[in-house]
């Protein structure tokens, strides 16, 4: 399903990803892992075109879709939840909700909204309620429900735990296997390598822009360098 070669990005003449490769197949949950800093987001952002790629080369289903913008990537099927949830504050759960799903007719956001609304219950007791006031966890489930108001092929989920409590992170990691389970592949970036290895089919380790390490989820969490470095012993 996504194709990525090589992919290189800049900051200001600093290289921020050093020819970064991966795939993931359809129906898949691949991880990326890595240290802070490691260039983990800013390898999502250039596969769903927010960031200039300076060089390399991303496909999706086949298709070159290097360079051809963040709307249009999300056009074809490719929706990112941002790294912290950056859900419109002063909007109503319903206008966040709405704003997902700007690319769909008005029958398909209707369908949209009723699908997510039943996904996350949650939300639907909360549409007029401005998204700022939700706490942490809630406005992580409206975050991952506007990704999904789009209906895509391929979601890229950021940082989905973070700055969430232990119940709330365990919450979430049961959508993720919920969105999966109705047919929707996954790339997910996670500072809680149990838990995204734990979910995962395969992943990546990602240190200093590049990959270092990838296999088999299953198979990482029961290596001695990885659990060292990532899991606490």
């Amino acid at each position: 399903m996504l194709d990525v070669s090589d992919i290189r990005i800049d900051y200001g003449g600093i290289a921020a990803v050093r020819g970064v490769s991966l795939y993931v197949k359809m129906g898949e949950i691949v991880t990326l892992i890595g240290a802070n800093g490691a260039g983990k987001s800013s390898i999502l952002a250039g596969i769903c075109g927010l960031e200039k790629l300076s060089g390399g080369c991303v496909k999706f289903e086949g298709k070159d879709i290097t360079g051809i913008g963040a709307a249009r990537t999300a056009a074809l099927g490719i929706s990112l939840v941002p790294e912290g949830r950056r859900i419109f504050g002063k909007m109503s759960v319903l206008e966040n909700l709405e704003m997902g799903g700007y690319t769909k007719s008005s029958l398909e956001l209707k369908e949209s909204l009723k699908d997510m609304l039943e996904v996350f219950p949650v939300l639907s007791e909360r549409t007029a309620q401005h998204g700022g006031t939700l706490s942490g966890g809630e406005q992580q489930m409206l975050a991952i429900a506007r990704g999904l108001m789009n209906r895509p092929k391929l979601l890229l989920l950021d940082e989905p735990s973070l700055g969430l409590s232990p119940i709330m992170e365990q919450i979430v990691f049961k959508i993720i296997r919920e969105i999966r389970e109705r047919g929707t592949t996954l790339l997910l970036v996670e500072q809680n390598a149990n838990l995204a290895l734990g979910v995962s089919d395969r992943a990546y380790i990602v240190g200093n822009g590049e990959i270092t390490m990838t296999g088999k989820a299953a198979l990482l969490l029961q290596d001695v360098n990885v659990r060292k470095s990532y899991l606490g012993g």
